[in-house]
């Protein structure tokens, strides 16, 4: 096993091309350490006849098979996690993978379980917690209410709920939001409506204090993206945030050059990778989270 040396760098190896995973391959080979820590890109998986520039294309049981792989990471439709994250686990491999880990909190404890059982890091990408709103929504003081809303497109696999995982699956990284700002909640509201051109699903939750926050999702088959986080004040000030779309910045990972937020994220999962420990409260966080949108979709599907 590579110790991530620079005599002995982790093997990466990138699956699905989708835009997650060409922007990983251009980070991840634009920079090749940080902070003492070395990788290489190995590959890359994908169903398509494609060329990357500086990469080369292999089979994902060719990439899970070789000894001087390490690292997968994995960019696919979420219908595709729950395989991928198995075979990658079960060949001990290291995992990062793009939102959802699994479409359902069931299959998500087992790989986590798994991780742990083989002394491996599966580590669940959310750059959307990559901020200081947390901090800022604690120094406005206490606050009343909250919502955490996201617009965006319908089309392709993410309109199909057996490929993609019912809304708030699909979009866990809502939840988690508000998992990550404010604590445990309970469920107790919510609403799903068919339009003409998407839909909009509700949930409506509460914390331990009883304070609300209601989180919308809303998809339209022609959509810009949109996510917004607001919360009123009990003073009657207002904290927002409104994240521009996620951008990557090739950087030679010193420190010295900006990071984009995906290899910021990266660099989260090597850093535990190579010190061999899972990030417990992360994982804790993300299975609370898909089950309370388990508990959403229960009351709103």
């Amino acid at each position: 096993m590579a110790d991530g040396s620079a005599s002995n760098p982790y093997g990466v190896v990138v699956v699905g091309m989708g835009i997650a995973g060409r922007v990983r391959i251009r980070d991840l080979t634009a920079s090749t350490h940080c902070e003492g820590c070395h990788w290489t890109v190995k590959g890359f998986v994908s169903r398509r006849d494609i060329e990357v520039e500086g990469s080369v294309k292999l089979e994902l049981d060719e990439a899970l098979n070789r000894k001087d792989v390490h690292v997968i990471i994995i960019c696919t439709e979420n219908e595709q996690h729950e395989d991928q994250v198995r075979k990658s686990l079960q060949h001990g491999k290291h995992v990062l993978i793009e939102f959802p880990v699994a479409l359902n909190s069931r299959a998500a404890k087992e790989f986590y379980q798994l991780a742990s059982q083989k002394g491996l890091i599966l580590h669940q990408e959310n750059i959307a917690l990559l901020n200081n709103f947390k901090d800022k929504l604690t120094g406005a003081g206490k606050w009343k209410c909250g919502t955490i809303s996201l617009t965006g497109k319908l089309n392709g696999w993410i309109g199909d709920m057996k490929r993609s995982g019912r809304p708030f699956i699909a979009n866990i990284s809502l939840i988690e939001t508000v998992y990550h700002l404010v604590g445990e909640v309970k469920v107790i509201g919510g609403k799903f409506t068919t339009l003409e051109n998407g839909y909009n699903a509700t949930a409506e939750l509460e914390t331990t204090d009883g304070k609300k926050v209601i989180v919308s999702l809303t998809r339209l088959t022609e959509a810009k993206r949109q996510k917004r986080v607001y919360f009123e004040i009990e003073d009657g000030s207002t904290v927002e945030y409104v994240p521009e779309a996620p951008k990557s910045q090739s950087t030679q990972g010193d420190g010295k050059k900006p990071v984009g937020l995906f290899m910021r994220d990266f660099l989260l999962f090597i850093n535990e990778v190579k010190s061999g420990n899972n990030n417990e409260s992360d994982i804790k966080r993300t299975l609370r989270s898909m089950e309370i949108a388990e508990d959403i979709h229960s009351m709103i599907l």
